[in-house]
């Protein structure tokens, strides 16, 4: 019994030590990932924008398309103007994402990154655990399927 609680606790002054620097790389790596996925969509996107056919779809208007010139308020005409340009301008990203599906493929990147990291961070507390209890685990021995916990260890939640 009283084994039982020394390997707990010194798990858990392991865990406290090493995860927190372990889940701020993470974090970082995250981070980064996203950030040059997103540099990427901005870039595309942007020159999706700035091709002249988009230019012309959306600068093009008919009469009965132009926003009603209301001579007493040109505020309000403004600002109804303005709001059809932004409609035009959401709908040519609609159709450029429903075309590319670009924010779609960086969400699954994104979300997959997330889950490897989670399993690394699952594997390395295992690892640690497994260490304590005299059980060290090679990767040979965990590519080999050969490796049976009787501990299921979690990382915190970052």
């Amino acid at each position: 019994m009283a084994l039982t609680v020394f390997r707990n606790y010194l798990l858990r002054i392991i865990l406290d030590l090493h995860f927190p620097v372990f889940i701020q790389q993470v974090k970082k790596r995250l981070r980064e990932f996203a950030q040059v996925r997103c540099r990427n969509l901005a870039s595309s996107l942007f020159a999706y924008l700035h091709d002249p056919d988009v230019q012309a779809r959306i600068k093009l208007w008919t009469d009965l398309q132009a926003p009603v010139i209301e001579a007493d308020d040109f505020d309000a005409t403004k600002l109804k103007g303005e709001r059809m340009i932004q409609a035009r301008i959401m709908d040519e990203i609609t159709k450029w994402e429903a075309g590319n599906q670009i924010v779609k493929t960086v969400q699954d990147e994104l979300t997959h990154e997330f889950k490897l990291e989670c399993k690394l961070l699952t594997e390395e507390c295992t690892d640690i655990q497994n260490l304590i209890e005299g059980d060290i685990i090679t990767p040979e021995r965990r590519l080999s399927g050969m490796v049976v916990n009787k501990y299921v260890c979690h990382p915190p939640i970052i």
